[in-house]
């Protein structure tokens, strides 16, 4: 029997290979083909500070994965010699790299030489997730500061809702553990209570400019949730701003229209031989139709240019010439600062003092007494001519010694 010896014996064992694999998506020991060890799971790497959004971020990844077994200790490690046991493995270290992958690497030099994910997973919460009395204290008084400005409703509400939500992973309403559930009620009381204390914080911060609004949410009863009221209050921000849109473009085109119409005439015949315009010292116009002072129009070359009129320069610069003429002038002719016969007398007797002064008692001989004032550059000082000079002599003089 020939071909009784060449077909083969099945002896009834199967490879070690489909013992330890499985094609089931819903096994947790399953792994699929993107899974590596250099994925990362969250965005954000932990960093001691954000533990909370830090782990409700990775149990959802993990949850989706169909992971979270392994970290939580549902999935528990099977014996050594158990066949289950290198597919167990496998999935550890692959979890295990994913944790350190999310988490910063001064962490990580922490946690690498822990021997399962679970470990590495039990190490961290227990570090990060106590002490959070005094987050949750910074959270609140972030959330009482908080105000609009500058900032759009849109903006200004996701900030706060991000607040609500980092706080309420770190004191979460209380829930019923009644078995069976009880009927009184406290539960939807204090689920009511937050949101009515939401909306108030979020009202409060609004800017003075929605008090209208404001005022009109408060007086409905009952109080709509937080979401309505945003709701209601994008609606108003964007009224507004077709408001101010409109209202910029008529402006606009008034100021366009007003511009328009002030514009020079033309020179036709002899009605504009006699305008003239004091502002820019032109002759084809007057001041309340001149381009240099309310603009150019559309369709000239200078639209939306201020542009100084050049005949407005030179006007300028000729009066400062002008005046400066004026003043040397008046400053250097003396006719204008002579002084009459008996202010002469007065100035005399002043200067003259207690009578020691004879240079001036001379001068009283004069027939026609005169006096004359130059001024200086100094503009307090004075230069005073009695006219004494003329009969002065060399032992009259009263110098600084006398």
């Amino acid at each position: 029997m020939a071909s009784d010896e060449e077909t083969p014996k099945h002896t009834g064992h199967k490879p070690k290979s489909q013992n330890t694999e499985t094609n089931d998506v819903s096994d947790p020991f399953y792994i699929h083909h993107s899974d590596q060890t250099g994925l990362t799971l969250v965005t954000q790497l932990l960093d001691g500070d954000n533990y909370a959004t830090w782990s409700l971020a990775m149990i959802m990844t993990l949850e989706a994965k169909n992971k979270l077994g392994f970290v939580d200790g549902t999935i528990k490690a099977p014996a050594t010699t158990s066949a289950k046991y290198p597919i167990w493995r496998r999935c550890n270290q692959m979890i295990k790299s994913w944790i350190l992958n999310s988490i910063s690497p001064s962490l990580a030099n922490t946690v690498i030489y822990a021997n399962t994910a679970a470990e590495v997973w039990l190490d961290l919460k227990e570090r990060f997730s106590q002490g959070n009395i005094s987050r949750i204290f910074q959270i609140k008084r972030d959330i009482a500061e908080l105000r609009q400005h500058q900032q759009s409703i849109s903006v200004y509400y996701n900030t706060l809702k991000g607040l609500w939500d980092e706080l309420g992973s770190y004191a979460p309403v209380p829930s019923c553990k009644c078995n069976p559930m009880c009927a009184c009620g406290v539960l939807k009381e204090l689920t009511d209570r937050e949101q009515q204390e939401r909306v108030l914080q979020f009202l409060m911060g609004l800017n003075e400019t929605y008090s209208a609004v404001r005022t009109q949410i408060l007086l409905m009863s009952p109080l709509p949730s937080e979401r309505k009221v945003y709701g209601m209050l994008v609606q108003e921000e964007k009224q507004r701003q077709i408001a101010e849109s409109g209202e910029n473009n008529s402006s606009h085109a008034m100021n366009v229209s007003r511009n328009t119409n002030k514009q020079p005439r033309p020179v036709q015949g002899e009605d504009n031989k006699n305008l003239h315009c004091t502002y820019c010292d032109g002759d084809t116009h007057t001041m309340d139709r001149c381009y240099y002072l309310h603009g150019f129009p559309t369709w000239h070359k200078l639209h939306g240019k201020t542009i100084k009129p050049p005949n407005r320069n030179k006007r300028a610069a000729a009066n400062n010439t002008n005046k400066e003429g004026a003043k040397t002038s008046a400053a250097k002719t003396p006719e204008d600062l002579k002084f009459t016969a008996d202010e002469v007398c007065q100035i005399k007797a002043i200067l003259r003092g207690d009578g020691k002064n004879q240079a001036f008692a001379n001068a009283a001989g004069m027939t026609k007494p005169q006096c004359y004032a130059f001024a200086t550059d100094h503009p307090d000082y004075w230069i005073i001519d009695s006219g004494a000079r003329f009969n002065l002599e060399e032992d009259d003089w009263i110098g600084e010694g006398a």
